[in-house]
């Protein structure tokens, strides 16, 4: 897999929601949580919130863009992903642009 494919940036996202949070995380909760990235990033419009819940367990995100801008050509947004987990929760703030249709964290 190299590292320009869709599936590992995918991926690579992944492991760095898994290891920024220290949550436990499983597979299905990080599965949703990226694919809710990647839908709100495509989709929505700036405001709008994306939620997912896993119904197994108490675990729950959101994300929503705050930004869309250019630079250098690039179509860029900012968004706030949050994660609760177990009445924990999490939140970050990452900028991405839109490189060969692939969003480039």
């Amino acid at each position: 897999m190299s590292a320009s494919s869709p599936s590992a940036s995918v991926l690579f996202l992944a492991i760095d929601i898994n290891n920024y949070l220290k949550f436990n995380l499983n597979n299905k909760e990080i599965d949703m949580h990226t694919n809710t990235i990647q839908v709100t990033l495509n989709n929505a419009p700036n405001g709008e919130i994306v939620s997912w819940h896993n119904g197994e367990r108490l675990s729950s995100g959101k994300v929503r863009v705050v930004k869309t801008y250019y630079k250098n050509d690039k179509y860029c947004r900012i968004f706030q992903s949050y994660i609760k987990l177990n009445g924990a929760e999490k939140h970050r703030t990452k900028h991405v642009c839109k490189i060969n249709n692939i969003w480039k964290f």
